[in-house]
């Protein structure tokens, strides 16, 4: 079976995750995140929290 290990996210215990998107072309390169972290697609603090109520 397949599926994601642990526990289910609670507000105690959320989930932080993140989508971002990098484009480039003629008018140069444009990133755009889900959770923005003001700079960098890599800090987990930052990101958004994911729980189940």
């Amino acid at each position: 079976m397949l599926g994601v290990a642990g526990n289910k996210p609670s507000e105690n215990s959320p989930w932080y995750f993140n989508v971002c998107r990098q484009a480039f072309g003629e008018k140069g390169q444009e990133a755009s995140a889900f959770s923005p972290t003001g700079g960098g697609f890599q800090q987990p603090l930052k990101f958004g929290k994911l729980f189940v109520r």
